[in-house]
């Protein structure tokens, strides 16, 4: 038979039993059963409805399997055909999706305004924070993105791809260089050789005036431990 359940009691050895409502009033606590890999507790009732349980009788026992819960419906999506769902009370979920085999997790926050949601299909993951950030793995690579979407890297066979500005805390290691490419340079030796350079000049004229440093700076960066600065003034 099918009955509301009016409360739920979990004892010392972590089953459930289950109140359920009889036509003469309040039933006896009746241990609650469970399919194998899942475990749920229905919520307490309210004014506006109660989880439903089956009942039955195993010689001087009695047992239930809940149903469903009419107040926690509503907050579930559609199912395609073929699919399944894990729900709770607030509105999370788990969905495995019987058309294509999606499976995305569904939680929501900030009464319902906001979502965090986990999607796996056979295209790629995708990550989607409630206010936007995103992180998206697909078979060409991940990209991360900031909460707007104006910031953004990706990662692919190709290299990395930035968007937006780049800080960095602490030092780079870099290795070997490759044929024809420049090696990385500390900021902080670039600007010294920079503003000795500038005041070299300062020094010898009182005006602007063309510099040929680009020698010198293809040789510092080549090797910055060890160069000479010549500058040709004209």
């Amino acid at each position: 038979m099918l009955y509301r359940v009016l409360l739920t009691q979990r004892d010392a050895d972590g089953f459930v039993g289950i109140q359920l409502e009889t036509d003469s009033g309040d039933g006896p606590l009746v241990e609650q059963q469970h399919t194998f890999g899942f475990f749920s507790r229905p919520l307490d009732p309210t004014d506006e409805g109660a989880c439903t349980a089956f009942g039955f009788d195993t010689g001087d026992d009695t047992h239930a399997i809940l149903g469903y819960d009419a107040r926690i419906v509503p907050k579930i999506p559609e199912l395609p055909k073929g699919s399944s769902m894990q729900y709770g009370a607030t509105g999370s979920y788990h969905q495995i999706a019987g058309d294509t085999g999606i499976q995305t997790l569904y939680v929501p926050y900030a009464n319902n305004t906001k979502c965090q949601t986990l999607q796996i299909s056979p295209e790629g993951i995708s990550i989607i924070q409630g206010d936007g950030s995103s992180v998206f793995v697909t078979p060409q690579g991940v990209t991360v993105n900031s909460p707007n979407g104006s910031t953004w890297h990706s990662v692919t066979n190709s290299g990395h791809s930035f968007s937006g500005d780049v800080n960095f805390t602490g030092s780079i290691t870099t290795s070997q260089p490759a044929p024809g490419a420049d090696s990385l340079v500390k900021y902080s030796t670039l600007m010294l050789y920079l503003a000795a350079l500038e005041a070299a000049i300062d020094s010898k004229l009182p005006g602007p005036t063309p510099v040929t440093a680009l020698g010198i700076a293809q040789a510092m960066l080549t090797n910055p431990s060890a160069f000479t600065v010549n500058v040709k003034l004209y």
